[in-house]
């Protein structure tokens, strides 16, 4: 496994930490705001910068930093030769799209620059398609291989069924 991966899972860990805190921060200025101005209606609030600012940080928290983090840490499990239905056991089928077309391709250039078997090619990721499809097939066959959680799952519901 890659050190450099387990720091920068670490890191983004840490980055959602101080984003939250700071988000805190423009909360509050906002609701003084309100109650200085005696206007809470949707265009002081849509005009206010303290919630322009609130709304840049919770968007890139949410949508850049939160897939990252996932992506990066289905890299370290598909390196580490785990069972995805081990490390993620439900996955929201109205984000499938989003899951396949985002994430598992930040999973194959990750892997393709962290684990040492593929080291060779860590700086030819871009300039082999055939590799980086071959890559990219195998992550999203690993994502798709789910028969020891479809089996629990059916163990589950008929023992709850008793």
């Amino acid at each position: 496994m890659s050190i450099e991966l387990k720091v920068k899972t670490k890191h983004l860990a840490e980055e959602a930490r101080i984003i939250r805190f700071e988000e805190k921060k423009f909360t509050k200025r906002l609701r003084a705001d309100i109650a200085y101005n005696y206007d809470s209606s949707d265009s002081f609030v849509s005009r206010n910068k303290n919630y322009k600012t609130f709304y840049d940080l919770y968007t890139h928290r949410v949508n850049v930093v939160r897939n990252e983090q996932r992506a990066s840490y289905l890299a370290r499990a598909f390196i580490e030769g785990k069972e995805y239905n081990r490390v993620e056991h439900t996955r929201n089928p109205d984000k499938y799209e989003e899951f396949f077309h985002i994430i598992t391709k930040r999973v194959a250039i990750m892997v393709a620059k962290y684990d040492a078997k593929y080291s060779y090619y860590r700086y030819k990721y871009e300039k082999e398609p055939n590799y980086a499809d071959a890559l990219l097939k195998a992550i999203r066959e690993w994502c798709d291989a789910r028969p020891h959680y479809d089996s629990e799952m059916k163990r589950n519901k008929a023992l709850h069924n008793q």
